[in-house]
């Protein structure tokens, strides 16, 4: 494991739903929310919309999976702790870091920034935005996708420099 990588959040087998979030937020504040993080000297800023929620959806977007019924995903939210080093130290030679340029849901082009930690399998998104570099999401990535997300590395790296 990197060294610069703090250790994952501790879940316990069974564990009270209610507790975990709100353990895993003192995370999300402490690194996210509060912690001034930075990507290319530019902040980094999440979804800070509460709906339904006393918790904001950029942090319900590093814990849950899903899209109609988003669910606690306990390998994404075990690794939270690793979104803010990831970010900071994406320069270092042993993460995978390109940048595609994507079209987002209104129809504009942005520019999407992915940090892969390949040998642990977790991935952090960033999106080039005006007010920043915002988290998009930051995942555990399961099966195929590995390979998938591996492939995107090296077309990107044909393409030219990465970030």
């Amino acid at each position: 494991m990197l060294e610069f990588l703090p250790d994952k959040v501790f879940i316990p087998e069974p564990f009270d739903f209610k507790e975990i979030v709100a353990e895993l937020y003192e995370v999300f504040e402490r690194d996210i929310k509060l912690g001034n993080l930075k990507y290319k000297g530019i902040r980094v800023i999440y979804d800070d919309r509460k709906i339904d929620s006393q918790y904001e959806e950029g942090f319900w977007h590093v814990i849950e999976r899903g899209k109609n019924i988003r669910t606690l995903d306990l390998k994404r939210a075990k690794r939270l702790p690793w979104v803010k080093p990831l970010i900071t130290f994406s320069d270092d030679p042993r993460l995978l870091k390109w940048t595609e340029n994507s079209i987002d849901g209104k129809g504009r082009l942005e520019e999407v920034t992915y940090i892969y930690y390949e040998e642990e399998s977790y991935l952090v998104i960033l999106k080039d935005k005006r007010r920043g570099f915002y988290l998009a999401t930051a995942y555990y990535v399961v099966g195929y996708n590995r390979q998938w997300y591996r492939e995107k590395y090296e077309k990107a790296q044909k393409k030219g420099p990465g970030c």
